[in-house]
């Protein structure tokens, strides 16, 4: 095809051939520059040339949704005969797979992380639209010239969930069948399995960072089949055996992105950009690296029978959902024992499309295999008949992919659930105070010594399909507890409820729950020293993390999108303005990251990414509501004054809520008032307006008070009216499109004393993780009576599974899965 005019570009050498698609150096005619063209040329003897044909579009219609400063945009899209063609800058500084061979052996450090972090910031946009490439690899990875790296050849990508943009019906990679799509040499165990997530793009990048650093990938074998098992049941050979100067912490980060099981990697490439830094700072702890190898038995998927595995029609479970939001009133400083309630409308929070695992730094001789897993780490006859069926079924596609991929041009019911009688929660469903205590090697319950902290031990959980609500239940006066329970309430099982934590004598006054639904992190009081704890979904392993010194309170906690960090403010026993805390998961490390100068403190409300915190100002011990909205930059270090703050908002949060949108772009505030300075009354107005700043546009006008308002979805906002005068007959949740359409009510509430749930913010604090359910809190201020329910979101239908009229708390904490 050399000197044949493509529309008006001409061919002029051929840069690389694959099974579907060449690519050739091109003349642009009309702008006098040389391009890249990607041609498809269709194989007049296949019988699915027009499946190529639209798959071959489809990559045009993806790459053109796509701006990002690393990945490869494309100019044009054309047909013309039988060819069509795609556009795009041309390259000369080659691939990342010609720099590897040239340069022969590891990178430099700094060399390969200024590289990977290129490529991470380009699949976490990517992952942010929505889109799985499925095809990361040092081939598919071009220089613009000598520092920058662009990704490139996203024909292959999955498309996962739609973002703003049209969406793209017919665009569905099909994967209902037995093809394999991938290089072998950098597919996830589940890609194999044709069950590809976004974790799958970290697997396959962590191979890239493996070859960067040691100069050899980490799986080699004669065959492609031999290749793929060893993907799913080898682990790599350590990175330090190969480059001794790779540090102990860096090679467990490389090692968790490599882990055979999803759920074990980091579930974000900003997760995965963040353990980077942190393990290349030069005061970086190196923790004992994790026993990786007991991810193989860990991996339901691999473990479970032929038949559950490839067979099985519970889905995975879905990526959590988008931010959610807070809503205040009249603020106290905490007690020794209790947390204050917001009065009317509670603190919210907010969420992320892509939540990563917490990072596991915890010694192989205390880890413990579930019971669930398989005792050995051997693969069935069957997983070689899956992997050769797979093979055969698709023999076509993986010659293509393995010919072209290998070259420079890349190719391209809700529920049914039973009413509970009135009967009292603690009665019927907690157990006696002899509750089943983990093994004694997964307790560390004894506070550190010297008021410092100590770092989480983190093995993973196997999670189930059954969604399960995790809710406090306190026994007994603030001041005088006689128990403190955490439990689990399964969603589709509506007879039973699991305690999963409880301690006489203890007040558990906050928790929240981890993205990933496998832990969950709380504050208690006991014998007057309050604690941060950390607790599995499952009970069996337990931490107490920091203790307050005596006669100091630890309160109003948030928990970042990825599960690594936590603020918390520190009350003195002699009162006056908290202090705020930074603490790190991962290391222990616990910073004041935040004092006050002026007479106001500041609350941290919800995480607006992994690195800035959404705070509000009030002044301590004077009854004041929360004010305003400021972010706090972690990123700028220990010890920052109100100075280093920036304020994003001027509002009195007396009456009204705010949260950020699912992606964390801009502002959504409902802005009401109060009739007396106490009692709530409408009209509200709410409002979104750009993060950065900018012109406020009024979305919705309503009648009635709106004390909380949460985004749970990017289309979906949940509103929480509360009138406490006049027409109190609207009041209860109701859900909204974000455009301010579609208000469609989903409780009733007579008592004026619902909530969503007081501590987060976030989308799983509140709604399932399939999006199905919502959760509600109950508190009557007329009497002592308390009751939780949770509701489908399409038609509300609440449900009551608990009704306790004896003075027992009940608090709402979030949602997992078991």
């Amino acid at each position: 095809m050399l000197g044949t005019m493509l529309g008006h570009y001409r061919l002029l050498s051929e840069l690389g051939r694959g099974g579907t698609a060449t690519v050739y150096l091109a003349e642009d005619i009309h702008l006098h520059r040389q391009v890249a063209v990607k041609v498809f040329e269709p194989n007049p003897q296949a019988s699915n040339t027009a499946e190529f044909l639209a798959h071959f579009t489809r990559e045009a219609r993806v790459l053109a949704r796509l701006d990002h400063p690393h990945i490869l945009p494309v100019y044009e899209y054309g047909e013309q005969d039988t060819y069509a063609y795609l556009v795009m800058p041309y390259m000369p500084g080659g691939s990342l797979r010609d720099y590897l061979q040239k340069h022969q052996g590891p990178l430099p450090l700094e060399q390969a992380l200024l590289f990977i972090h290129q490529i991470l910031n380009a699949l976490e946009y990517a992952h942010q639209q929505g889109l799985i490439h499925r095809d990361i690899k040092p081939g598919n990875i071009l220089f613009k010239n000598e520092e920058t790296l662009m990704l490139s050849d996203f024909g292959l990508v999955k498309i996962v969930e739609h973002t703003n943009n049209k969406p793209l019906t017919h665009d569905v990679t099909r994967t209902d069948s037995f093809a394999i799509k991938g290089t072998p040499d950098y597919m996830a165990p589940e890609q194999i399995q044709s069950r590809p997530d976004k974790t799958s793009d970290i697997y396959s990048l962590g191979i890239v960072l493996y070859e960067i650093l040691t100069g050899q990938r980490p799986f080699h074998a004669e065959d492609s089949m031999a290749l793929l098992v060893k993907h799913l049941s080898e682990q790599p050979r350590p990175l330090s055996a190969l480059n001794p100067t790779i540090t102990p912490i860096l090679e467990r980060v490389v090692l968790q992105a490599l882990a055979k099981d999803p759920a074990y990697r980091f579930q974000s490439a900003a997760a995965f950009r963040t353990a980077l830094n942190e393990a290349v700072k030069p005061d970086s702890a190196a923790p004992v690296l994790t026993d990786m190898s007991s991810t193989i038995v860990k991996d339901s998927r691999l473990s479970a029978s032929p038949f559950q595995t490839q067979f099985a029609t519970t889905p995975a479970p879905p990526e959590p959902m988008g931010p959610k939001s807070t809503g205040a009133n009249y603020y106290t400083a905490p007690t020794s024992h209790s947390l204050p309630m917001l009065h009317g409308a509670v603190p919210t929070q907010k969420q992320t499309t892509f939540a990563p695992t917490i990072l596991a730094s915890y010694p192989p001789s205390t880890y413990s295999t579930p019971p669930t897993a398989r005792a050995t780490n051997r693969f069935t006859a069957f997983t070689y008949i899956l992997i050769g069926t797979a093979l055969t079924a698709s023999i076509f596609a993986l010659l293509y992919n393995t010919g072209y991929l290998n070259n420079h041009a890349a190719s391209p019911s809700k529920p049914e659930v039973a009413i509970n009688t009135r009967t009292s929660d603690r009665s019927t469903q907690t157990p006696s105070k002899t509750l089943p205590q983990p093994a004694a090697a997964a307790i560390t319950t004894d506070c550190p010594i010297g008021n410092v902290a100590r770092p989480a031990i983190l093995h993973p959980v196997t999670q189930g399909s059954h969604r399960q609500l995790i809710y406090i239940v306190n026994e007994g006066p603030d001041s005088a507890p006689t128990q403190g329970t955490l439990k689990r309430r399964d969603a589709d099982n509506t007879d039973k409820a699991t305690p999963i934590l409880g301690e006489l004598n203890v007040h558990i006054n906050e928790g929240q729950v981890t993205q990933n639904g496998q832990w969950v992190v709380y504050i208690l009081n006991k014998n007057g020293i309050s604690q941060l704890r950390l607790l599995r979904v499952d009970g069996q392993e337990q931490q107490t993390l920091y203790c307050a010194p005596s006669g100091s309170q630890l309160a109003e906690m948030q928990l970042s999108y990825d599960g690594q960090k936590l603020v918390f403010n520190q009350y003195s026993g002699s009162g006056g303005k908290p202090l705020l805390y930074l603490y790190t998961m991962g290391t222990g490390t616990l910073q004041m990251i935040l004092q006050s100068q002026n007479a106001q403190a500041y609350r941290p409300m919800t995480w607006l990414d992994n690195n800035r915190v959404l705070l509000s100002s009030f002044i301590p011990n004077s009854g004041a509501t929360l004010n305003d909205l400021y972010t706090l930059d972690i990123t700028r270090g220990p010890n920052q004054h109100d100075a280093d703050l920036q304020k994003l908002l001027s509002q009195n949060w007396n009456c009204g809520s705010f949260d950020a949108s699912y992606d964390s772009t801009k502002l959504y505030v409902a802005n009401c008032g109060t009739s007396d300075g106490h009692t709530l009354v409408g009209p509200t107005t709410i409002t979104v307006q750009p993060l950065t700043g900018g012109t406020s546009q009024v979305i919705a006008h309503l009648d009635q008070a709106v004390t909380m308002l949460r985004a749970v979805s990017p289309t979906t906002l949940l509103l929480l009216i509360k009138n406490g005068s006049g027409d109190t007959s609207q009041n209860g949740l109701w859900r909204m499109n974000t455009d301010g359409t579609s208000l469609t009510r989903l409780s009733s509430d007579t008592t004026g004393g619902q909530s969503l749930c007081p501590f987060s913010q976030y989308a799983w604090s509140n709604v399932s993780q399939d999006g199905q359910l919502f959760a509600l809190q109950e508190a009557n201020p007329h009497s002592a009576n308390r009751k939780m329910y949770y509701g489908s979101l399409d038609t509300g239908d609440p449900t009551y599974f608990a009704d306790i009229s004896d003075g027992t708390d009940l608090r709402l904490v979030g949602w997992s899965r078991y």
